[in-house]
Formats: structure tokens, sequence, C-alpha cells
């Protein structure tokens, strides 16, 4: 059972205050058109209610109608009929009792071939003894049945008269006796305590009021009598139902399409087999996947199959499914085509950005492939900008906006329905189209009924038709165009410049065929007819012969209108929400803490990552390195032994950082520094110094910068390697001993 549709089918039926859905639904009686045919009196001819549409019998109908549009529940009854009314054509009338109507009799019944015949006489026959009105309904009923065709007793109706109340009670009992269980119970519902007329439930002492008729509609949808006539072919005869549109999401371009065929089955079960195919085709270059049952089909069941088609290339594919189990005799139902457009998948490129402080900056981003670049202030929009950045901005704070590439069309497309039965062929019809939002109409859809090439006008007018059926001069013609109809069952579509049309408005249509040998396919109805949709709305009108001609009201055309509305922020096919950053840098330039330095003086080295080094002593304003590294010592201090040393750098993103730090000179036993003749090199030095000398070189020593001891060495030779790479980077004091005498050089351990 596909209990989507049994949901909607109960909100539709309670909505539309038709009573609970207690019926069967299943995939047999969605694909099957059933044709029940009423013949009665007053109470089904819908006698006591104060509009046709809460007569027992048009509820029924629109029940069925939402189950399947092609149901059809034709209505014979007439007020005042008898059994004898509706007795077979031929039969012998006895004197002084009504006549046979051949038209409205259960021999005109049997006429229009239906699946089912309920007959609904309440109360007429009580002026005549019981006996006369069981052996009618005796008759009636035989006749059905021996021409094959399932038929519903009603049985009687209290009247709102106690003297009548035990011989109407009476008749009910029996005919509940001799025909159940095809009967249907239409006492009990209306009835008081005492068997008489509820008279909450009647306007003129005789006849059901509406809530009345619904008691009745609830009695004959609750027999659920559709269930109860199918039968099952004694093979399995598959239908496809529909196909679930195509792709992950969207019309994107995918090489794995995802195709959902909803399969019914409303014939026999059958095993495990291979059922169908599916068939994406686009400028010839096809791709063909068969479709299995795994697990068989039972009777009346449905269910989706997926498929994987290749779905790469963008443009509008033929889409075929097709049914191919042999043991499937009914080839009438075993193809659908569709069709389905794929546009590519749109790319783009974001620029995130870091900025210096008091910068301007651009959100910045770009489409690779695609038709749309939308931009969000935030994640969980779905209205896009109004005003989507283009120009440089003035960022204080880090900020972050999305964006979205979009390909294909920016509104959502939709389709109005109306009527697909089809009972007269003509050469024009007019209508009407009311406008509920702001639309956009694109084409129509219509079956013609001439086969071949067929010339067509189409011709619109600012408000309804009505009053301007014969006034040429009141219309514009909008397309003159021929399209050529291969099949009388297919819908051709009729395409013409957009037509604008804003909420509110109503356009007339005239869609005429160009000349007395074309016809359009249309059906007649009882009275004006509406198809409402969400967006628009469809006016049934006339039929007007060519052109411009004599007016044929309440026709309604097989029409399908294609239109536009809103805004598809997702078009046809979209990326996710890319987000955009630009943020303010966050590099710093610390060179830490105040500190100390002992007269050997010290190495400050600027964080990793800056470049294009400055620095600045701020005490007498001189530039006094470019490197990422300054040596100071106390020849660089003030009268108070302090000195201010400044870096400007930029970092990474070109953004002028700076800091300073403050070295105070620290009370340490001063020592001499001797010229020498030793060559010490490399210095700066990030490992190794080479020592060069005239002499011996001996005992080596170094300090760092605040006196501590940290190595020794000797040097036998005249030359010597000293490794420092097991030290800090910093300054260093180098202490030798030559010749019983002490130097000092001050080295850099980068």
């Amino acid at each position: 059972m596909n209990l989507k549709f049994l949901s909607f089918l109960t909100a539709l039926l309670v909505s539309a205050n038709l009573g609970f859905s207690q019926i069967t639904i299943n995939s047999c009686i969605e694909n099957n058109a059933f044709k029940i045919v009423v013949i009665g009196s007053s109470t089904a001819a819908g006698a006591g209610v104060s509009s046709p549409d809460s007569a027992w019998v048009n509820r029924y109908r629109k029940a069925l109608e939402i189950i399947n549009p092609a149901n059809e529940v034709i209505n014979l009854a007439v007020g005042g009929y008898t059994t004898y009314r509706l007795m077979p054509t031929g039969y012998s009338t006895p004197a002084n009792r009504p006549l046979v109507d051949t038209l409205r009799n259960i021999t005109a019944a049997l006429k229009q071939k239906p699946d089912a015949i309920i007959v609904n006489l309440p109360s007429n026959d009580r002026q005549w003894p019981m006996s006369e009105q069981l052996s009618n309904f005796d008759s009636i009923n035989a006749l059905s049945w021996a021409s094959g065709i399932p038929i519903y007793i009603c049985t009687t109706q209290p009247v709102a008269s106690s003297t009548w109340a035990a011989y109407q009670w009476a008749v009910h009992d029996s005919i509940i006796a001799k025909f159940a269980p095809n009967y249907l119970e239409f006492f009990t519902p209306l009835a008081a305590s005492n068997n008489v007329l509820d008279t909450a439930l009647t306007p003129d002492g005789t006849h059901p009021n509406d809530k009345g008729h619904r008691l009745l509609f609830n009695q004959v949808w609750n027999k659920d009598i559709l269930i109860q006539i199918f039968n099952p072919p004694n093979y399995p005869d598959l239908v496809i139902r529909s196909l679930v549109n195509p792709g992950p999401y969207n019309h994107c371009n995918d090489s794995l399409a995802q195709l959902g065929w909803v399969i019914a089955n409303i014939g026999d079960s059958l095993p495990s087999t291979q059922i169908a195919y599916s068939k994406t085709s686009l400028s010839g270059i096809s791709d063909s996947v068969p479709i299995y049952a795994q697990n068989g089909m039972g009777s009346c069941v449905v269910d989706t199959f997926w498929t994987s088609n290749n779905m790469f290339l963008s443009g509008d594919y033929d889409i075929t499914g097709r049914i191919t189990i042999p043991t499937d005799s009914n080839l009438s139902n075993n193809v659908l085509k569709s069709s389905y457009r794929i546009v590519d998948s749109p790319i783009v490129n974001a620029f995130n950005d870091t900025i210096c402080v008091n910068d301007s900056a651009l959100f910045n981003a770009s489409l690779v492939l695609g038709d749309t670049l939308l931009w969000y202030a935030h994640l969980n929009d779905t209205l896009p900008m109004s005003n989507p950045p283009n120009m440089l901005l003035n960022v204080q704070k880090d900020s972050i906006l999305y964006i979205q590439g979009v390909s294909g069309n920016l509104r959502y497309k939709s389709q109005l329905k109306t009527n697909e039965l089809a009972t007269i062929n003509y050469n024009g019809n007019m209508f009407n189209l009311v406008a509920k939002d702001d639309i956009e109409l694109n084409s129509f859809e219509i079956r013609i009924a001439t086969l071949g090439m067929n010339p067509f006008n189409i011709l619109t007018k600012s408000g309804k038709y009505q009053g301007y059926e014969n006034s040429s001069s009141s219309w514009n013609l909008i397309i003159n165009d021929s399209v050529y109809v291969n099949n009388v069952e297919d819908f051709i579509t009729l395409s013409f410049p957009s037509i604008s049309l804003n909420s509110g408005d109503t356009l007339g249509v005239y869609i005429q065929m160009q000349g007395w040998a074309y016809q359009l396919r249309y059906t007649s109805v009882s009275q004006p007819i509406s198809y409402l949709g969400p967006q628009l709305e469809y006016y049934s009108g006339a039929g007007i012969s060519y052109s411009f001609g004599t007016i044929y009201p309440n026709r309604v055309i097989n029409l399908k209108v294609n239109y536009e509305y809103g805004f598809n922020r997702l078009g046809e096919c979209s990326t996710i929400k890319i987000p955009i950053a630009i943020v303010i840098s966050k590099e710093n330039l610390d060179l830490g803490l105040d500190s100390t330095i002992s007269i050997f003086g010290d190495t400050i080295y600027a964080p990793l990552g800056f470049n294009n080094h400055i620095w600045v002593n701020i005490n007498t304003g001189d530039t006094i390195s470019y490197l990422d590294y300054v040596i100071i010592d106390s020849n660089m201090m003030d009268q108070s032994k302090k000195v201010e040393i400044a870096c400007f750098a930029i970092d990474k993103w070109a953004c002028d950082k700076s800091d300073t730090v403050t070295y105070t000179l620290v009370n340490i036993k001063p020592i001499d520094f001797v010229a020498s003749n030793i060559n010490i090199f490399p210095n700066p030095t990030k490992n190794i110094i080479h020592m060069e000398s005239t002499v011996n070189i001996g005992n080596i020593i170094i300090y760092d910068n605040m006196g501590r001891l940290v190595k020794e060495e000797f040097v036998p030779n005249t030359s010597g390697v000293i490794q420092l790479g097991d030290l800090p980077r910093g300054l260093y004091i180098l202490n030798v001993y030559v010749d019983g005498r002490r130097y000092y050089y001050k080295i850099v351990r980068m």
C-alpha cells in the first residue's frame, strides 16, 4: 500500500468533510479505472442538500476521483421513481403501475458497461404491497448479475411518519436477508430511536439534509466496493506508475544518477526476475540498465526500483522505463517516457584573505563553471544578500560571508493539470487562468485528435474570456505555429513567448486549431469546473467553433499549463555554501620582557616568520641592524645604564609589526678586552668557529653574557675548531690564553 498516498487521501477526504477513510487502497485500486452507475429516486438525485456537492452521490464521485481521476460515477436517478420505473426494458408493467423508463432503468445502467451498479430507492414503493417491491428488486438484481455486473441494493430509509416505520423496517430487513452481502445500510444512520427519520437530519421531513447525505456517503464509502469488485487478471500486469527525479539532488550532472521507478503489479504475482529496463538518451548516446525484482512481486503491491544511469553530460535527456516480462500481456501500461534537464555542476573559486589592522579588504570569489554566484550573510540564511559585496570594505574585525554557485533557472517550475478524460473532439477552446502568485507562463500541453501536422493559434486577452467569445478584435495573437501528432493520446507541447502574470491577474486563453479539419480534445461537464493549484487556477471554458464561432459552454480541455514562479535559490544544481573569511592578522612581533645584560652584551632575535627587519636604538635614534637579530652591549647604555631597543618588521601578510624591549646593565666584574693576533671566524655562527693564530693557542673558556662558564676547550696547535651547536642562541665571551696572556672575543651563536 502506498502509505503516503493513503495519508494524503485521508486528509483530503476529512478536509472536504467527506468522512473518515475505512477503505482499502492498493496499487490495483489506484491503477484501475472504475465506473459506478447509480439508479434510483430523489435521495440519489440529491434532494434535501444545500448544494449539489453535498449529495452522497457527488461526494462519492469526488472521493473516487481522488483515488484515480479516471474513475466515474454516473447518476441516472430521478426524484419520485419507484422500482417499476427501473425494471428491465421489455418488462410488461401491471395495470395501475408506473411504466419503465428505458433511459434510467437497469437496462440503461448496464449499457454504460459499469463495474458495479448501486440501486437507491428509499420509500416511494411503500404504496404497494411489500412483495411487489421485493419481487422487482429480485428482477433488477438478477439481470445485473446475469450480465456479470455486481449490484448493491440500498435498504429503505426511515420516513417522518411513524405510520410507515414498521413497513420501512420490514423491507429493510428483507433487503438485507435477500441481497447480503451486497446491500448498503441506509436506514439506521438516519433513524431516530423509534425508527422514524431523525428530525436533525432532514430539512423537509422526507429527504436527508447535508449531514444526512454525509452519513449515507460514509455507508457507501466504507463498504469498500472497489476492492470487492476488482478481480486481478491471472497473469502479472506490471505498470510503471511514476519516475522519481534523477540525480543525487537538483539537476546536477552525474555519471551514476539515481532513477527511482515506481512499479505496481496489478495482476497475478510473479517470481524473482528481470521486470524492466531503465534507459536514458542524449543526442543519440544512450545508457540502458536492467531492473530486477530480486524478491518477486506479489499481487496488488507497489515498489520502487532504483537504477544508476549515466547522466554526466549536460542537456535534455529522454528517459524511458519499459516493462519487459513476457508474461505481461497488457502492453498498454508498460512504458513510461519522461524527460529531464541536466546542467553542469557549478565550480566556485573562493579566496580567503588576511589583512592588516585598519586595512580595506575585498570579499573575492569567482565562478569557474556555473551561471550565478549568490552571497549570504549567514550560513543558515535562505535569502541571498540583495547587494552582494563588490567593493573594498573597511573590515574592523574578523568577518565571514558565504557563497553558493548555482547553475540553471532560478525560478521554481510547476504544472497545473485539468481533466485527462476526452469525450469531444473540436477545433477551439477558451478558458480562464487566474494567477495566485507572480508567475510566468511557458507552454501548454494539449491533446490533438488529428494525426500528422496540425496548425494552431494561441490568443490571449486580459481578463475573463466570457463576453468576448465572438469578438476577435479583443484578442491578441501570441503564437501561430504547427505541431506534429503521432498519437492522439499524447500530450503535445505548444510553445510560445513567456507570459508574465502578477498575482490576481486573470488571463483569457483561446487555443484555436487553424481550420475545421484540425481537432483538439476535451470533455463536457454538467456545470463550470475549476482546477486549483497553489500558484495558478484554471476555470473551465467553452468549446468555440472555428473561428470565433458557435459557443459550447462547460467544456474542459485536456490541458497541462507549464509555468515558473518564485525564487529558487538552488537553481537546477548548486554547490554547498562556501565560507569566505577575511581576518585581521594576529602575528605578534614579541621581543620578550625587559631584561638585564652584563658588560659582555647580548643578542636579541626577532620571532620567526617576519621579514624586512629594522632595529633602532631608541636612546640615540640610530638604526643598528637590518638582520633578524641585533647585538647589544654596554656601549649602547645611557647614563642610567639602560638602552631601549625597537624592532620594526613585516609579517607574512605584509602587515607592519613592531615591539620594544629595555635592557639594564647589571654589575658584573669588568673584564678587559685585549686585541690579539688570533683570527676567529665565522662570527656570528650557527654551529662552529674556526681559530687561527701564529702561535699555539692553548686553553679556551667560553662564558655566557651573564658571566657563567658554559664550555672549556684545549687547542694544542696554531689552529682549531670549536663546536658551539650544543649552546643556545645568544652572545658569548670567548676567553683565550696565549703565551700567558688572556684575550676576550664576543661570539654570536645564531
